[in-house]
């Protein structure tokens, strides 16, 4: 019960009409990633801001399901160069609208930013280095 009224707090409070979001990348398929400059808070080396990825045309998710956008939370670990996604959720609509997809609220595993992804602008975004 307690995860599910934390996945229902997640998806109110990470809609993305509420954000104020700032385009970061472009990708090379059409996908877009922005953040929210209103949400960065940092501690030491570690820096946690909102995302948003909208696609252009529907992603494959989890057990078969597609989105149009997912809105999450990471975690730059300045220092390393490297981030984590601390929760997620997916939507069926474009920017962070529509119904729910399906949510995480587990961190992911560390990620490294490759020169030109959009791995390296979250970090880079993140960390000040824009």
């Amino acid at each position: 019960m307690r995860k599910l009224i934390l996945i229902l707090l997640l998806a109110v409070v990470s809609n993305g009409a509420a954000a104020e979001w700032v385009k970061i990348y472009s990708g090379k398929k059409g996908s877009n990633l922005y953040a929210d400059p209103t949400t960065i808070r940092t501690n030491g080396s570690h820096v946690k801001v909102w995302l948003l990825i909208d696609h252009s045309s529907p992603n494959p998710d989890v057990g078969g399901a597609t989105s149009l956008s997912a809105v999450g939370k990471v975690d730059c670990d300045c220092k390393e160069e490297q981030f984590q996604a601390i929760a997620e959720t997916h939507y069926g609509m474009n920017m962070g609208l529509g119904s729910v997809v399906w949510s995480r609220t587990e961190p992911s595993p560390w990620k490294v930013g490759e020169p030109g992804s959009g791995y390296e602008a979250i970090i880079k975004y993140a960390c000040g280095k824009h």
